[in-house]
């Protein structure tokens, strides 16, 4: 193995073992930081961040930055981070969970569109397209993708494909088994929404499942055993606040028939089981080493079966008269393809970032769609409540990436403009120094 630093190659010696959990090199200053470049026994390079460290290993702390898991010590004091045996999470320079949130706020915004022209233009107006049965055809596509990309990963290479999906979904029941918790509790959440919109109005109703935020943030303190600075909490009210506003619907509404104690019963009993069955599928995507793709078809395989039968169960009369691919088109394959690719995407955001990154990229995607709704489109009229919801949004999205106590210190402009005043002051001592070390000037 060898690292670079400051432009200099060395190779570790021989008796140091080959192993990509050890990084040596020669510093030429103690208390150097930089960023070097390491190479694993399989090839893979990537870009890491070095610290000289006491050689007993006290004072241990890796470079702020690093996107690499993991601590990694050579007998010099060098400390980096990395992974042995998998490739860095970087795309280039750009992380993998800000690629994957980007995906899906472009894949949530599309979705929105594409699904409404799929239900405006239908092969037969007679006969439109089931929804039952094109969710099921998403999970199956799904399911296809993710085999595709197994196969991918391993070269194409069928026998090895097949050996990995044989160790992971047909002699680990367990493992199967644990990726049905979450297609369950789902499963459980659509039963409440349907019970909570039968008993409260809409209205309500949107501004009560925006707390699923809140509840998502607790469960992955209690489970995942994350730690959210008091800023970012003031960041996630702040975004259910955003959302809740944005998504109040326009113009009066008739009062919804039905016991409002069990709506909102049901309503935050949804909040919640949406938020374990997120942090639940984060926790198995995160602890365990199986592969990604291989967790999505599981999650596809187990999907399809439900919708499938969900499907049957529901519009049985209706599959039985026009078939099962009844007013399908072009428009609603790619809703279907659309879909899918949004249960890769979200499994992806599961594994690179978190669920709590995913309900600020939802709420920037809403902010999105209905802006595109407005100027392209033109079926949506912002109001009041719009542009103070999308404010919230904005300023709840930048405290909490930064995770900087803006909101308490926003009345405090000196305390924002210090780290400017430095700077101007450094730049004009600057050229002080080089004249009074002038000989022209001695």
């Amino acid at each position: 193995m060898s690292a670079r630093l400051g432009g200099e190659d060395e190779t570790a010696p021989a008796d140091q073992p080959l192993s990509a959990q050890t990084v040596d090199t020669q510093c030429p200053s103690p208390g150097l930081v930089g960023s070097g470049v390491v190479t694993v026994p399989n090839g893979i390079t990537g870009s890491l961040e070095l610290k000289r460290v006491a050689t007993d290993g006290s004072g241990l702390v890796p470079g702020p930055g690093v996107a690499n898991q993991g601590v990694a010590t050579s007998h010099r004091g060098l400390v980096a981070t990395t992974e042995p045996g998998r490739q860095l999470p970087l795309v280039g320079f750009v992380p993998y969970k800000y690629i994957a949130l980007f995906l899906l706020v472009a894949q949530t915004v599309a979705a929105i569109f594409v699904m409404r022209v799929s239900r405006t233009t239908y092969a037969d107006p007679t006969t439109p397209y089931l929804v039952t049965t094109a969710v099921a055809m998403a999970e199956l596509t799904k399911f296809v993708c993710s085999a595709g990309l197994v196969l991918r990963d391993v070269e194409y290479s069928f026998g090895t494909a097949w050996a990995h999906i044989k160790t992971e979904m047909i002699d680990n029941p367990l493992g199967t088994l644990k990726v049905s918790v979450p297609a369950f509790l789902y499963t459980l959440q659509n039963n409440l929404l349907f019970i909570a919109l039968s008993n409260i109005s809409g209205a309500v109703y949107q501004v009560t499942y925006q707390l699923k935020i809140l509840t998502t943030a607790v469960l992955s303190v209690l489970i995942l055993h994350r730690r959210l600075s008091i800023d970012r909490w003031l960041s996630l009210v702040l975004l259910t606040s955003g959302v809740a506003l944005i998504q109040l619907p326009s113009g009066q509404e008739t009062k919804a028939q039905g016991d409002p104690v069990v709506g909102i019963c049901a309503v935050l009993a949804a909040c919640v089981t949406s938020a374990l069955a997120g942090v639940y599928l984060e926790k198995v995507l995160k602890d365990t080493k199986t592969s990604i793709w291989l967790r999505n078809m599981q999650l596809g395989l187990l999907g399809t079966a439900l919708a499938v039968t969900g499907a049957f169960w529901s519009d049985w009369t209706k599959i039985r008269q026009h078939g099962f691919f009844q007013g399908y088109n072009a428009a609603t394959w790619a809703a279907i393809l659309m879909q899918s690719a949004g249960g890769l995407i979200v499994a992806a955001v599961l594994k690179y970032a978190d669920n709590i990154l995913k309900c600020f990229g939802n709420a920037l995607a809403i902010v999105l769609s209905c802006l595109v709704s407005y100027y392209i489109v033109g079926d949506y009229v912002p109001t009041f409540l719009f542009a103070v919801g999308t404010l919230f949004v904005i300023t709840a999205t930048y405290t909490y990436g930064v995770d900087y106590p803006i909101l308490f210190y926003a009345a405090r402009p000196k305390v924002l403009l210090r780290p400017i005043l430095k700077k101007l002051v450094r730049k004009t001592e600057a050229p002080a120094e080089e004249a009074s070390t002038d000989p022209q000037t001695v």
